[in-house]
């Protein structure tokens, strides 16, 4: 075999390679992926944080997305999870239903359920998502008897035994930033949670003393191609996203949530909870 076979053939092995690495990983990403999840840790060191709060543990989870894809096999498995880390605090990103979902009320008293049989001594708190527009008076009265505190533009302390705590911020629009971060101090650890990302960008934010903020929405934007990035932009999400990162005055981290809408797909984008350790 001359040498320009032997590289000829070398080159058509290598792309045999790639395109079956491809086609395996998207058959994972589909079959898979979906139903899998991942639980992210992390400590959150901060001289802010009061002794009383050191190791307070908080679960974010965002964009539950029941329904079509987030069924209930798949809803369950994610709120054991929760059950099993055993939170001292719980926080919702927003997004309980897909869209077009019925919610009915088998539906509703099922949610209820799942939230309600979370402990979290400390408090549970949920701010809204663009797809609870449609169904905000349920909402309210299921987060009201599952004990879960809606967060819509306004802050809350949080406290563990003593009168030193940190801040809460839950925010839904950032027409909501004056009112929502009101006298926060800069000698307090403040915790901003909102849906959309894009919100964290919003320039007045860059003076309130926010310590640490906490967003989803985009799933990732479920599949995100390596080298390529995300198949597409997800409106919210598209100056802020787990693809495209800017410098802000403070930490932020970006969820990929643990449902799925529109395609029941997973590519470089696995859903996830995340797991936080509080630190002083």
């Amino acid at each position: 075999m001359q040498r320009w076979q032997q590289r000829l053939l070398a080159i058509i092995i290598v792309l045999l390679v790639i395109v079956l690495g491809f086609d395996v990983s998207l058959y994972h990403a589909i079959q898979y992926e979906p139903s899998e999840l991942a639980v992210n840790y992390r400590n959150i060191k901060d001289d802010k944080i009061p002794t009383s709060m050191n190791d307070v543990s908080i679960l974010y989870f965002t964009d539950l997305q029941y329904g079509k894809f987030e069924d209930k096999e798949r809803c369950d498995r994610v709120f054991a999870k929760i059950k099993e880390l055993n939170p001292d605090i719980l926080i919702f990103g927003g997004d309980v239903l897909d869209t077009n979902t019925t919610f009915d009320t088998k539906t509703q008293k099922y949610i209820q359920k799942k939230f309600k049989e979370i402990q979290a001594p400390l408090g549970k708190f949920a701010v809204w998502g663009e797809k609870d527009q449609s169904h905000k008076t349920e909402l309210k009265k299921i987060y009201k008897k599952a004990q879960v505190e809606v967060l819509d533009n306004r802050q809350v302390s949080l406290y563990n035994g003593s009168s030193s705590g940190i801040r809460l911020i839950g925010l839904s629009s950032t027409s909501g930033i004056s009112s929502a971060t009101q006298k926060l101090s800069s000698q307090t650890f403040n915790l901003l949670v909102c849906h959309e990302p894009d919100i964290l960008v919003d320039s007045s934010l860059a003076s309130k003393h926010i310590s640490l903020a906490w967003a989803g929405h985009s799933h990732g934007t479920q599949i995100t191609f390596p080298l390529i990035g995300p198949y597409k932009t997800v409106s919210g999400a598209s100056k802020l996203n787990r693809s495209h990162s800017t410098d802000l005055s403070f930490d932020y981290d970006i969820s990929t949530g643990v449902g799925c809408t529109n395609l029941d797909v997973r590519y470089g984008a696995k859903p996830e909870i995340n797991y936080y350790i509080l630190k002083k």
